[in-house]
């Protein structure tokens, strides 16, 4: 990248400070890479997001799984706001699109709270000058988001699994990986990327695959042997539970209909089309942050991203970080990325790509949605210029019903209509003679007469009221 890029994604990752500091609220968006909200939000991926488009990538924001992104999208980058707890018919139509070849799925796990992490950053930051209780307000918010992140991950199984790669609930607090180890760990520009870490996103093999599966499956649970029953503890002695057993021991007695729904996925997935998997990036004891999965059968792959920690706004105030991005990216098909960010499974459309959209939708979809702003925005511009106010509202002059001036106008415009021009003469000899008091003006001195001299015709005002009567 040229330098210019560069300043421009640091000048970009700094406004998420900047917009934050200044309107004083920050975000709970998470996800999201296209909006003011998201620029505004630790967890958004609006820098990300910025990054793939200085590459000359082009990018949109998916709203659901439809038969057109086959053709029309090479790069799917799916944020789900919840734990990798999937439907079998999402996860085989994401299936389906890697089979065609040429693509890339990055899947991006969810056990990570930026918010949670931007509070406790600022409220350590001991050059911000926040007094005590600032700061505790601070670590007040960074406990509720944390709380929030424990919420959602309580909602699932200690084990979830997806075509790609499994789950399981990690006890603990976070920590900050800045040791790596994997295929790109003897890059020095990573020498000081920190990302924080508590379960990882594990890519299986076949061996790992057949496990997985019989731990998920009812029958093997129901036929294992059953285990000793412990000795009572003593009072004094306390005992931790054993997190390391399988959970269908631990458990055996605590099922859902969500473990018929992952023994499908389990048992759904081919080993003949299960690649190479590489590990790409791992921290120093060996748990996954950054892995791929390659389709045997076709040039397709899934990048793995434990968490979003490496790549949400927040994080990518880090240089280190952003070259981190940058790795990712490299990893991208060539074409149009999609951005895809639910708190819920994305919908899926079925149809061909013409039936797909109907009535209204159709404006949503190219090149009707160019078409549809720019007429939003004519609309708005009419609407404001018909209906302008400025400064408070003021009431209009109202006609007065006493003003003679009237009388005077409407007596004009029937003597027009009429055509009676001796009527008018009569009228403004009168007028002198009663309300001017004027006895000298030719006016006074006519005399209403029979006929007119200049037409001969009969007069059409005779006047029977008595002297100064109108």
């Amino acid at each position: 990248m040229t330098w210019l890029k560069r300043i421009l994604l640091w000048a970009v990752s700094c406004s998420v400070c900047i917009l934050v500091g200044c309107t004083g609220q920050v975000r709970q968006e998470y996800g999201y890479s296209e909006s003011a909200l998201a620029e505004q939000s630790p967890g958004g991926l609006s820098v990300f997001r910025e990054i793939v488009k200085a590459r000359k990538l082009s990018t949109e924001t998916m709203v659901s799984l439809q038969p057109s992104m086959e053709n029309r999208v090479s790069t799917i980058v799916w944020t789900p706001d919840y734990f990798p707890q999937h439907t079998k018919p999402v996860l085989d139509r994401l299936d389906l699109w890697l089979r065609q070849g040429g693509k890339t799925l990055v899947y991006i796990g969810r056990d990570y709270s930026p918010h949670a992490d931007y509070w406790e950053r600022v409220a350590d930051d001991l050059s911000n000058g926040l007094s005590v209780q600032e700061r505790a307000r601070m670590k007040i918010q960074a406990a509720n988001s944390a709380n929030q992140l424990d919420d959602k991950r309580d909602t699932h199984r200690d084990l979830l699994i997806t075509p790609w790669f499994y789950w399981r609930k990690t006890p603990g607090a976070f920590r900050n990986v800045t040791n790596f180890q994997g295929d790109w760990s003897g890059d020095p520009s990573l020498t000081k990327c920190s990302i924080p870490l508590r379960s990882s996103l594990h890519p299986f093999d076949l061996n790992q695959l057949g496990l997985l599966t019989k731990e998920l499956d009812w029958n093997t649970i129901a036929t294992a042997p059953a285990m000793p029953t412990p000795a009572p503890p003593r009072k004094s002695q306390f005992i931790l539970p054993n997190l390391f057993k399988p959970l269908g021991v631990r458990y055996a007695n605590i099922w859902n209909t969500d473990d018929e729904e992952l023994l499908r996925i389990a048992k759904g997935v081919l080993r003949s089309d299960m690649g190479e998997t590489k590990t790409l990036l791992a921290s120093a004891d060996g748990l996954p942050l950054i892995s791929s999965v390659a389709y045997r059968n076709s040039s397709s792959r899934v990048i793995v991203l434990s968490s979003s920690a490496a790549i949400s706004n927040i994080n990518l105030l880090n240089p280190a970080n952003r070259n981190l991005a940058n790795k990712i990216v490299d990893q991208f098909s060539s074409g149009t990325v999609g951005f895809v960010s639910m708190d819920t499974e994305p919908p899926i459309k079925e149809g061909t790509s013409q039936e797909e959209n109907k009535g209204f939708e159709m404006l949503t979809v190219w090149p009707f949605n160019v078409i549809t702003i720019h007429a939003a925005m004519v609309a708005m511009v009419a609407l404001i210029a018909a209906f302008p106010i400025f400064g408070r509202p003021k009431t209009l002059p109202t006609t007065s019903q006493a003003d003679f001036g009237e009388h005077v106008e409407s007596m004009g415009e029937l003597l027009r209509a009429t055509g009676g021009r001796q009527l008018a003469k009569d009228a403004i000899s009168r007028y002198f003679r009663l309300v001017r008091r004027d006895t000298q003006s030719p006016w006074v001195q006519r005399e209403s007469t029979n006929t007119d001299t200049s037409t001969n015709a009969p007069s059409v005002y005779t006047s029977d009221k008595p002297e100064g009567s109108i």
